[in-house]
C-alpha cells in the first residue's frame, strides 16, 4: 500500500491472502495523525482551511485503497461499509480530541508544530511516491509527470508570491 496500489496476482496465478488488518491499523493511525493539526487554532486565517482541504482531498485515495484491498480480500459488503464508516470518523475524532486536550494541556499546544510537520511530510511522501510510481507498469517517470511536477512547483511559488 506504500505507493497507493497493490500488485495482486493475475487470474490463474497463485492467490495470496491479502492482509487487511495491518492496512486498516496503519491507515487508521495515519488518519489519526492527520486529524490532530485540525483541532488547533492558527493565527493565519488561511492555515486551517488549507490544511483541511488537503486532508479531505487525501481521504479519497486512502478510502479507495482500503476498500479495494478489502474487496480483493473478499470481505462482506456490510463489513466493508462498517469499516469505511469507522475509518471516516477517525480523523474528525482526533481533531476533536486534539482541540479538547490543546485547550487543557500546554504541552499538546507546544507540540503542534511537530505534529503538523509530520502530517505535511507524510502528505509529501505519499503524494510524490504515488505520483512517481503510478500510471505505468514499471513505475517510470514520463514526460507528462515531469511537466505536471514543474507546473505544480510553479503554481506553489506563484501562490507564495501573490499571497
Amino acid at each position: 500500500m506504500e505507493h497507493g496500489h497493490t500488485h495482486l496476482p493475475a487470474a490463474g496465478e497463485h492467490q495470496h491472502n491479502v492482509a487487511v488488518f495491518p492496512l486498516l491499523v496503519g491507515l487508521s493511525l495515519h488518519a489519526f495523525m492527520e486529524g490532530i493539526p485540525l483541532g488547533f487554532q492558527y493565527t493565519d486565517a488561511s492555515a486551517l482551511p488549507s490544511l483541511m482541504a488537503g486532508v479531505m482531498a487525501h481521504k479519497v485515495p486512502e478510502a479507495l485503497t482500503l476498500i479495494t484491498v478489502m474487496m480483493h480480500a473478499h470481505q462482506p459488503k456490510a463489513k466493508l461499509w462498517r469499516i469505511l464508516i469507522i475509518f471516516a470518523c477517525v480523523t474528525p475524532l482526533s481533531a476533536i480530541l486534539a482541540a479538547q486536550l490543546g485547550n487543557h494541556f500546554e504541552i499538546v499546544t507546544k507540540s503542534l508544530i511537530y505534529m503538523v510537520a509530520m502530517v505535511v511530510g507524510a502528505f509529501l511522501h505519499i503524494s510524490t511516491t504515488i505520483f512517481y510510481e503510478s500510471g505505468t507498469k514499471h513505475h517510470e517517470l514520463s514526460r507528462k509527470k515531469v511537466v505536471a511536477i514543474t507546473f505544480g512547483l510553479l503554481l506553489a511559488f506563484l501562490t507564495l508570491i501573490f499571497e
